[in-house]
C-alpha cells in the first residue's frame, strides 16, 4: 500500500495528520532533550504559554486522537520510540495542556518490590503519571500508582491534590 493511501485511510483531515506529525516529532526529540536538559527546564519548555480555545466536544475528540497517536508511536519499541512512562506522560502532558485540559504530571518512587532485604533499599523504581481534576488519569490501576511516593509534580498547585 502506498504511503498516500495509508494516510488517507488513517487520517480524516489534514489537522489530524498535523497532530500526528507533531506528536511524532516531540516523541523523537524527548530522549535527547531529557539527556541534556534538567527535568525542570524540559517541563517549562513542554508547557505551552497559551492554550487553544476549543469546545468541550472538540477537546474530547482531540484527547482521543492524542492518546491514540501517542500510544501508536511509542508502541513501535524501536530506537527512541519506546513506551516508557516518562516519555508517554510528557507527550500527553504537552498536548493535553495545549488543548486546555486541567492536567498535571506527577513523578514518584518506591522500593523495588521484586527485591527483598538490603537490596530493596538500594533499588528504587520511578514512575510518571498524569492527574486531571485531582484524579489519576489514564492509568489502568490506581492502587498501583498509590504504591509510589510522590517526589515532584508539575505544575505545582496546592488546590490540585490527588483525591481518592
Amino acid at each position: 500500500m502506498l504511503i498516500t493511501e495509508k494516510i488517507k485511510c488513517n487520517f480524516t483531515s489534514v489537522r489530524e495528520f498535523w497532530l500526528f506529525t507533531r506528536i511524532f516529532f516531540l516523541a523523537t526529540l524527548l530522549p535527547p532533550m531529557l539527556k541534556y536538559l534538567p527535568l525542570s527546564m524540559s517541563l517549562r519548555l513542554l508547557t505551552p504559554n497559551n492554550c487553544k480555545k476549543v469546545t468541550d466536544f472538540e477537546r474530547d475528540y482531540l484527547k482521543e486522537k492524542i492518546i491514540k497517536y501517542t500510544e501508536f508511536i511509542l508502541s513501535w519499541n524501536f530506537l527512541v520510540w519506546k513506551k516508557i512512562c516518562l516519555r508517554q506522560a510528557l507527550v500527553l502532558f504537552h498536548f493535553f495542556y495545549q488543548i486546555g485540559l486541567d492536567i498535571q504530571i506527577f513523578f514518584g518512587v518506591r522500593e523495588n518490590p521484586n527485591l527483598s532485604g538490603k537490596a530493596a533499599k538500594k533499588m528504587l523504581q520511578g514512575h510518571a503519571w498524569l492527574v486531571s481534576n485531582g484524579k489519576i488519569y489514564l492509568e489502568i490501576n490506581d492502587d498501583y500508582i498509590n504504591t509510589y511516593a510522590v517526589t515532584y509534580r508539575f505544575p505545582f498547585d496546592e488546590n490540585m491534590l490527588i483525591t481518592k
